[in-house]
């Protein structure tokens, strides 16, 4: 994914995601207006199967479009840490099962 700012001011942005579709494109666009300090936030693809999204970001004034995309990054981060232990948790318990009874036959 790259990022390519098309353009900036006080409280909006404009940018391109490279190389990204609907599927991030969501997530971040959830992330983003569940921050309270978004106004606007919404994405575009000019043709489903050619063309990346261009996102446009407008806060209430009190944080730099920036920082809320920074929030919300960090946010989906942490939200697929959660799943990630959510999943490897019970694989874990799984593991040690598997294992004490592979030890029997051994």
């Amino acid at each position: 994914m790259k990022f390519k700012k098309i353009k900036e001011k006080d409280n909006e942005i404009e940018f391109i995601l490279e190389g990204e579709d609907h599927s991030f494109s969501q997530l971040l666009l959830k992330h983003l207006l569940d921050n309270k300090d978004v106004e606007i936030a919404e994405y575009k693809i000019p043709h489903p199967l050619m063309g990346s999204p261009t996102f446009y970001v407008r806060t209430k004034g009190k944080k730099k479009p920036l920082t809320v995309l920074e929030e919300a990054a960090d946010s989906i981060k942490k939200q697929f840490k959660s799943l990630k232990w959510k999943c490897l948790k019970p694989l874990a318990s799984m593991m040690v099962v598997f294992q004490k009874k592979t030890k029997k036959f051994c």
